[in-house]
Order: C-alpha cells, then sequence, then structure tokens
C-alpha cells in the first residue's frame, strides 16, 4: 500500500480490531495485528451503549435496543426515555469478527512482550489495577421463560432489591423478546465472589419478581471490570482501550469511549498524517469520576441512595449524554447539586490533594 512502515497493532478486542476495522476500511496504511490471543478465543459477552452519532456503525449491528430504561430500589424506581439516544446491547463476538473481515487483515498469534522495534504501534493491551482497586464484577445467564415474562421496550439498569450482604449489588436485566432477557448479578466491591452467589442471586430476583414463571439458561458469560483510572501514563500517545484511558472509572462502560478514541485518531491522522491516541475521556470527567468512586468507597452505606439521587435528577436524553461523556455543564450542575453536600465536598477535596500529590511526585 506504501513504503512507510506498516503500523502495528497490538491486541484483538475491542480497541484493537475497532481501529483495524476505521483503517481498513479507508486503507490509511498497511498493518500489522499481533495478539496474544485470538478474537476467536474470547468469550462472548455483551457492550451496552447509549445511541451516539459516532456510534452509528455500531448501533447497526446491535442486537436489541431499547428507549426507555429504569433504576429500581425498594423505595420504587425510575424511569427515563429517550427517542434521540436509545440503550443498544452488541454482541462481542459478531462485533469482533465483523471488525476482523472490515480490515482484511489476519492476526499474527505470538506472546507479545514489547512494543515493536520500529515503525508506528498502538498497544491495548490492559493495565492491571492498583491493588484494593474497586471492581465491578458480575455473572450474567442468557435465559428462556416458558411463558411470556418481560417487556422488551425497557431495560432495567439497576435494580437494587437484592442481596446486599456482600456489598453493593444489583441486577441488570435486558430482555431481548417477551420470553428471552440477559440478567446479570453485579457487584461494587474490590474482591470477585464465587459463581454461586452471582447464581443464586439470579434464582432468587425471578423467584421474586417473576414468580411462577419457569426458565432455562442458555447461556452465561462473567466478567470483572476495574473501577478505576487504569490508563498509560508513560506511553499515553500509543495506548488505547482501557490502557489509553477508555474505561469510564465510575461506571465500567467503555465501548462507547473506545469509538470515541478511534474516530479522533484516525481524523487526527487524516489531519496531520501522525498516528497518536490520547484519552476520550475528559479531566473534568475523570475528576468527578474520582470524587465519586471516593465516596462509594469511603461511604457504602450510602451508595444506592447516590446512584438512584443521580438517575432522579436526570431526563433520558441529560442522562444518556452523562453517562457518554457529552455532558453540559448544566447537566453536570444538575448531577452534582443532586448529591449529598458534606460527603462530596470532603471527597473533592481528598481527591485533589491526591492528583496534587501525585503531580508533585512526577516532576521529582
Amino acid at each position: 500500500m506504501s513504503d512507510k512502515p506498516p503500523l502495528t497493532i497490538i491486541g484483538a478486542g475491542c480497541a484493537g480490531l475497532s481501529l483495524a476495522r476505521e483503517i481498513g476500511k479507508r486503507r490509511l496504511c498497511d498493518m500489522h495485528l499481533q495478539t496474544d490471543r485470538p478474537s476467536t478465543e474470547r468469550a462472548p459477552h455483551i457492550w451496552g451503549f447509549w445511541q451516539m452519532p459516532w456510534l452509528d456503525d455500531a448501533s447497526q449491528h446491535a442486537a436489541h435496543s431499547w428507549p426507555k430504561w429504569r433504576f429500581c430500589d425498594d423505595d420504587g424506581q425510575v424511569i427515563h426515555a429517550s427517542q434521540n439516544h436509545p440503550y443498544h446491547m452488541l454482541e462481542s463476538d459478531k462485533w469482533l469478527s465483523h471488525c476482523l473481515t472490515a480490515a482484511n487483515i489476519e492476526e499474527v498469534c505470538k506472546p507479545v512482550t514489547a512494543p515493536p522495534q520500529s515503525g508506528p504501534y498502538f498497544d491495548s493491551r490492559p493495565l492491571p489495577a492498583h491493588k484494593g482497586a474497586l471492581l465491578q464484577h458480575f455473572l450474567g445467564q442468557h435465559i428462556e421463560t416458558a411463558t411470556d415474562a418481560f417487556d422488551e421496550g425497557i431495560a432495567t439498569l439497576m435494580d437494587f432489591r437484592c442481596d446486599q450482604s456482600q456489598g453493593l449489588h444489583f441486577i441488570y436485566l435486558l430482555p431481548t423478546s417477551r420470553k428471552t432477557a440477559l440478567i446479570e448479578s453485579t457487584l461494587f466491591t474490590d474482591t470477585p465472589l464465587e459463581a454461586a452467589f452471582y447464581e443464586e442471586a439470579i434464582s432468587a430476583y425471578m423467584a421474586s419478581h417473576y414468580s411462577g414463571i419457569s426458565y432455562q439458561v442458555t447461556g452465561t458469560e462473567a466478567g470483572v471490570i476495574p473501577l478505576a483510572d487504569c490508563r498509560d501514563k508513560d506511553q499515553p500517545q500509543t495506548a488505547i482501550g482501557a490502557r489509553g484511558g477508555a474505561l469510564r472509572p465510575s461506571s465500567g462502560y467503555a465501548f462507547t469511549f473506545i469509538q470515541k478514541q478511534i474516530a479522533a485518531i484516525i481524523s487526527h491522522h487524516q489531519k496531520t498524517g501522525e498516528w497518536r491516541a490520547k484519552s476520550p475521556l475528559s479531566a473534568r470527567d475523570i475528576w468527578m469520576d474520582k470524587v465519586f468512586l471516593h465516596v462509594l468507597e469511603k461511604r457504602p452505606a450510602m451508595a444506592i441512595s447516590l446512584f438512584m439521587r443521580l438517575a432522579s435528577a436526570l431526563q433520558g436524553d441529560e442522562f444518556a449524554a452523562f453517562m457518554s461523556g457529552t455532558a453540559s455543564w448544566r447537566i453536570v450542575m444538575k448531577t452534582i447539586f443532586a448529591m449529598p453536600k458534606w460527603p462530596f465536598i470532603t471527597a473533592a477535596f481528598a481527591v485533589t490533594l491526591t492528583i496534587k500529590g501525585h503531580r508533585r511526585g512526577t516532576a521529582r
């Protein structure tokens, strides 16, 4: 394609293959895709995102979408609706297969011990979270009921009416028809649990809220996502995906930010001819997430009320914008004023001091 050194993409997950897809579609350069684990060997799971302008292609491949979503606790529920930004479910295996085909590239499967010695590259291998970081860990079951059970027009993003004995725990329920759904038991704690806990939580939830409905499990998925800033601060211009700051620390959402990051890389290359990445999250959003997580860790008893306050403070379009990193200052201020003042003031002070301390340490 050219006499320039090929671009090396390290890692064949969402970030690596999404970038390869965009480069291949535009025939921008020669590529090498190097990975220690083929994309076909990755356990299938789903990614969720709200419709945004940079996600039009991904939306076309979504398995299902919902114009409404809800949050529930023992005191009631909050329902959001948005025709502009419906919530989507994308199956990882189908997206990765589509990306690999569009990229028209073969995976070179061998252990990756170091970046290439010459030529531009991007590294999508995730870095480990710091010890003691809060984790989002979950087990999900794809189920099929014997009779109609679900309202396929509304997704349940957080239902806290479940066992809270092990820490902040909620049920995530995405109905894809009247008889089929993905239901996940999800916790925010520092330690994953045995599979039996999640399975029993799902069974108890179905018995409590879909009493008398029999069902069978047709598939499972599980995962652990660090709720932390896991950026590669030493090589930020070559890092993509979670390594490149495309993981939202407060929620674990990454797909929308990965695609935003990829779009920015392509745009920058087309304007300058250079390959360079940067985090798709603003400094404001990173700081707000750190403050929110600080409150969750220091005051776990407040966790459910914080999420319900956030949901209650915003309308559907506003919430989608907030979660997708496009919130205006008006939306940001609505979320700030919805939170209890003193816990967040003290958390903001602590986070700011920590950031300043890290900067001074780096300067030395």
